[in-house]
C-alpha cells in the first residue's frame, strides 16, 4: 500500500499502547503544569498518520493491596453522564489529554472509555470527526464500495467492556485482563467490530510460571465476557464532546445476545499488556551481563531467539473448541467440550509455523532446552494464541530496568549519551507485548500459515517500539501504530483473498469439501455452511472452567486447611 493510499479514509489507523506503571500515580507525583512527556509512547510513525482510535493499557495502576481495597471506583465524567473510573481518570486522563493535544494540535479527541478492575485498566479515545458523513441505509448489502461522499466516518456505534482476574486464588484481579469492544459504523449494514484486550499475566521465570501464563492466556480467551454500554441521545445539551450525548450501563441477569459478547464475536483482536514472557537464560550475572551487551550491540535478533513467547507461538500444537463432534480417532482427544490439535514431530528436527525474525537453525537450538518436556506433555506446552501475528521487534527488551523517584522523571539525553540500565534482579526480557489477529468463524488451527498471512495483509503495522527515555517503572512502555485494510475482511467479501507470507509464497484460503450423505436420492451436507459462528456464550460452561480454576489454584491452600484442622482436632481432643 502507498502513503497515498493509506492517507485515503477507506482504512482505519489505529494506535495501540500499553504500560505496567509499577503503582505509579501522576495525581500524586506529578505536577500539574508540568505533565509527563508520553510523546515517544503515544508516538506515531510519521506526521501523516492520525489515528481514528487510541487504545492505552495499563497494568499496576496501584500497588495490591491499595487495588483490593478498591477494585473499582466508578464516577460520573466531569460535565457529562458518562461512567469511568475514577481513579484511572484523574490519575492519567490529564496526562494523556496534554500530550495528545502536543502530537495532534488539529485534532479533537473524546474520551470514550475509562475502565479498570483491580490494577488494570484501559483507555480508549476517538478522534472527532470534522465532517458531517451521511450513513447508508440499513438495507445496504455487505460489500458494497463506498464512494467518496458516503466514506466511512468510524462512528461509534456501541461500546462493550469486560473484564476477568486470573491472579491469587485464580480469579483475584492483581492478574488478569479487561477488554472494550467497539462497533464502529463504516457506511455498510454490517459495523467493523475491534475488540481490545489489556492483560496482566502471571510472573516470574521458570517452566511452571511459563505453563500457568499459556493456561491464563487461554482462560482469558475462553471465559471473557463483554456487556454492552448503551449510547442514547440525552434529554438536553451536555457541554462535552461538542454534542447531545450520554451514556448509560445495561445491567440484566439474562445472557441477551445483544447485550453481551466474547473475544470471538469480533473481527480484529488486539491483545496487548504485560504478558510477563521471560527469555530462556538461566539466573546469574553471566547471564545477565551477556544480555546486556546483545543489547548495546543492537542484537535484538539473537535475544529473541531466546524468547519465551516466540517459542509457544511457534507450536502446532493448539487448544481450540472442536467444530465437528464425529471426528474420526484419528483426530485430537477430547477434554471436556475443548481438545488439544498436536502434530507429531521429530523434536530434532522441529519445523516451524513461521519465521518472523530469526534464524530457524538457531531457534531450534534454544527450543531444544524444554522441547523434551513439550513432547512429553504436550497438553500443558501447547500454543495458546492462536491465530495471533506480532510485528517485527526492533528496540530492547522492556524489563527490568532502575528507576528513578525524582521529576521530571524522563531521561531526555539517553539517544546521546545514555545505555539501557537494567536491574540486576532479573534477566532483562520483552514482557511487554503487542499481538492482533483477524477473526472469522472459518479461521481455526488447519489454516493458521494462511490465518497469519491474512493477518498482516489486512493490518499493516506501521510502527512497533518503546520509549526507552521514560524512568519511572521497571517496564517500559510499548506503542504499535496499526493501518487496517478492514474491505478485505471476509465479513465484507464473498471469498476470502490471496495473501502473501513472510517467503514471498502466495497462499489461497484451503477450500473445503463438506462430506454428504444420502437422503431420499439427494446430497445434503453434513456440516452446515453457515457463516455465523458457533462459539455461543454457554453460562454454565464458563462457569464451571472458573469453578475449575478456582479448585486447582486453591488446592493446595485446601489441603493445608484440612490438614492444619485435623491438627487441632487432635491435640483439643486426644493430647492430654
Amino acid at each position: 500500500m502507498t502513503a497515498n493510499i493509506e492517507s485515503s479514509n477507506d482504512y482505519l489507523k489505529i494506535l495501540c499502547g500499553t504500560w505496567n506503571v509499577g503503582g505509579f500515580q501522576p495525581k500524586e507525583k506529578v505536577d500539574p503544569k508540568e505533565p509527563l512527556d508520553l510523546s515517544g509512547w503515544i508516538k506515531v510513525p510519521d506526521v501523516d498518520f492520525i489515528p481514528e482510535i487510541i487504545v492505552l493499557g495499563f497494568q499496576e495502576l496501584m500497588k495490591p493491596i491499595e487495588s483490593a481495597k478498591r477494585p473499582r471506583v466508578l464516577v460520573t465524567m466531569e460535565n457529562s453522564s458518562k461512567i469511568v473510573d475514577g481513579i484511572l481518570y484523574e490519575n492519567w486522563i490529564p496526562q494523556i489529554k496534554s500530550n495528545v493535544e502536543k502530537i495532534f494540535p488539529n485534532e479533537k479527541y473524546t474520551v470514550e472509555v475509562v475502565h479498570r478492575y483491580f490494577g488494570l485498566g484501559i483507555i480508549v479515545l476517538k478522534r472527532r470527526s470534522n465532517n458531517e458523513v451521511k450513513v447508508l441505509h440499513s438495507s445496504t448489502q455487505p460489500g458494497t464500495i463506498l464512494n467518496e461522499s458516503n466514506s466511512p466516518s468510524y462512528d461509534i456505534k456501541s461500546i462493550s467492556i469486560g473484564s476477568v482476574g486470573t491472579g491469587l486464588l485464580g480469579f483475584i484481579g492483581n492478574k488478569g485482563a479487561v477488554s472494550v469492544g467497539l462497533e464502529l459504523d463504516v457506511g455498510l449494514s454490517e459495523p467493523l467490530k475491534p475488540c481490545f484486550i489489556a492483560t496482566h499475566l502471571h510472573a516470574f521465570p521458570g517452566l511452571n510460571n511459563f505453563v500457568e501464563r499459556n493456561e491464563q492466556v487461554n482462560y482469558i480467551l475462553d471465559t471473557l465476557i463483554l456487556s454492552k454500554i448503551e449510547k442514547i441521545e440525552a434529554d438536553k445539551s451536555i457541554p462535552v464532546n461538542d454534542g447531545k450525548e450520554s451514556w448509560t450501563w445495561i445491567f440484566s441477569k439474562q445472557l441477551s445476545k445483544n447485550l453481551f459478547s466474547k473475544v470471538q464475536d469480533y473481527d480484529i483482536t488486539f491483545i496487548m499488556g504485560d504478558m510477563n514472557y521471560r527469555l530462556l537464560q538461566k539466573k546469574g550475572e553471566r547471564h545477565h551481563n551477556q544480555v546486556s551487551s546483545f543489547v548495546e550491540q543492537n542484537k535484538y535478533d539473537d535475544l529473541l531467539v531466546y524468547d519465551e513467547l516466540r517459542h509457544i507461538r511457534s507450536q502446532k500444537s493448539f487448544r481450540e473448541v472442536k467444530k465437528n463432534p464425529e471426528e474420526k480417532q484419528s483426530q485430537p482427544q477430547e477434554i471436556g467440550t475443548r481438545s488439544i490439535n498436536i502434530e507429531k514431530k521429530n523434536s530434532k528436527d522441529s519445523e516451524l509455523l513461521f519465521n518472523e525474525q530469526f534464524e530457524s537453525s538457531d531457534f531450534k537450538k534454544s527450543w531444544d532446552l524444554i522441547n523434551t518436556l513439550i513432547d512429553n506433555n504436550p497438553k500443558k506446552l501447547y500454543n495458546p494464541f492462536l491465530g495471533f501475528s506480532e510485528a517485527i521487534i526492533r528496540f530492547p527488551p522492556t524489563y527490568k530496568y532502575k528507576i528513578t523517584k525524582e521529576a521530571p522523571y524522563v531521561d531526555y539525553d539517553y539517544k546521546t549519551y545514555g545505555k539501557p540500565v537494567f536491574s540486576q534482579k532479573r534477566i532483562p526480557a520483552y514482557t511487554d507485548r503487542i499481538l492482533f489477529r483477524v477473526q472469522h468463524a472459518k479461521l481455526d488451527y488447519d489454516k493458521v500459515q494462511y490465518w497469519q498471512a491474512y493477518n498482516k495483509t489486512v493490518i499493516n503495522v506501521k510502527r512497533y517500539g518503546t520509549d526507552r527515555r521514560i524512568m519511572l517503572s521497571d517496564h517500559k512502555p510499548v506503542s504499535a501504530s496499526f493501518v487496517i485494510d478492514w474491505k478485505l475482511l471476509r465479513k465484507f467479501n464473498i471469498d476470502f483473498p490471496m495473501v502473501e507470507s513472510t517467503k514471498g509464497i502466495i497462499l489461497e484460503f484451503p477450500k473445503e469439501e463438506a462430506e454428504t450423505v444420502s437422503k431420499d436420492g439427494e446430497n445434503e451436507p453434513l456440516i452446515s455452511s453457515t457463516e455465523k459462528s458457533d462459539l455461543i456464550i454457554n453460562p454454565i460452561y464458563i462457569t464451571i472452567m472458573k469453578a475449575q480454576r478456582i479448585i486447582i489454584k486453591c488446592k493446595t491452600l485446601i489441603i493445608n486447611v484440612i490438614v492444619f484442622t485435623c491438627l487441632l482436632f487432635y491435640l483439643y481432643f486426644f493430647d492430654n
